[in-house]
């Protein structure tokens, strides 16, 4: 999994310092800007990846259930036993997002399909795939990490309870009081507020390590690696499309960067290569969707 720090990176290979203004207010520029075009990239060639929702409890018949805005297209719901063991499928189900709550009906018919107890609540496990949510800007650790701190981390930077969702993945990086350079950990967090992240499985991917205050905090998407040069791909047409309207950053970047200087049809030409690019790649491996239903029939001889 790469991190949102790792593909601005390298969708423009250059780590500035802050030694005077201009410098600073180029690296500001350009890391919301590519974390604009990572975006761009994400939500034209979104991933579509198959989780759980384990959290789902049963009460009525019928029902209307709010649950996480995270959750995009319900492919499956399944009830289970004490042991987590799949019982029964509901077939008869429908998903109603709203512009403020993210609704399931579960209609009487499929909720008297299993053996049902009024005064106990029955779990069911929920598989969808998640729906689009922007990458968000990096934070930084107010205090220390250990090894072994599993939550409450405490984040400054912004509200990650109103952009980050939860559960999820953040990635670790410098500084920390580790000697080796460079050093990343990616961290699993299953809840957020507007201050902290909490519930932390460590070391993930990377090395888990003493981080020191002041660490950046950056979001990981969940993608298959081969959908990383695709988002890529659309991403670069963003930042040529960028150059062009602002061609005064663009030379000041190029002569940081130490590339060829390129014109404004030079820019276009590239921005345009690359957008077909990302075409080209995303048809050789997208995917059908999952079956949000199936239904078997037995012909009889």
């Amino acid at each position: 999994m790469k991190s949102l720090r790792q593909l601005q990176d390298e969708l423009v290979n250059l780590r500035l310092t802050a030694i005077d203004n201009s410098l600073w207010e180029l690296k500001t520029t350009l890391r919301e800007k590519t974390r604009s075009a990572v975006n761009d990239g994400v939500a034209i060639y979104e991933s579509k990846l198959r989780q759980t929702y384990t959290s789902l409890v049963l009460t009525g018949t019928p029902q209307i259930i709010a649950i996480p805005r995270d959750i995009g297209r319900v492919i499956s719901i399944n009830v289970v036993g004490a042991t987590n063991e799949v019982s029964r499928k509901i077939t008869d189900w429908q998903h109603r997002p709203t512009a403020h709550t993210n609704l399931l009906q579960i209609n009487a018919r499929s909720h008297n399909a299993w053996p049902y107890v009024a005064v106990e609540p029955t779990l069911a496990h929920l598989d969808y795939e998640p729906a689009f949510r922007e990458l968000p800007a990096d934070l930084a650790t107010l205090s220390a990490l250990t090894p072994t701190a599993l939550g409450p981390v405490g984040v400054t930077g912004g509200s990650p309870g109103s952009t980050w969702r939860a559960p999820g993945y953040f990635e670790l990086s410098f500084p920390s009081t580790s000697t080796i350079h460079p050093v990343r950990e990616v961290v699993r967090y299953n809840t957020v507020t507007s201050t902290t992240f909490d519930l932390l499985e460590r070391g993930i991917e990377g090395v888990q390590i003493d981080w020191a205050a002041g660490a950046i905090i950056s979001a990981v998407y969940e993608a298959p690696e081969n959908a990383m040069p695709v988002i890529m791909a659309r991403a670069q047409a963003s930042m040529y499309e960028f150059w062009v309207r602002h061609k005064a950053t663009y030379d000041q970047y190029q002569a940081l960067a130490g590339e060829q200087a390129l014109t404004l049809q030079d820019l276009l030409t590239v921005s345009r290569a690359f957008e077909d690019k990302a075409d080209r790649s995303h048809s050789r491996i997208k995917r059908p969707p999952a079956p949000a239903q199936a239904r078997v029939r037995v012909r009889r001889p």
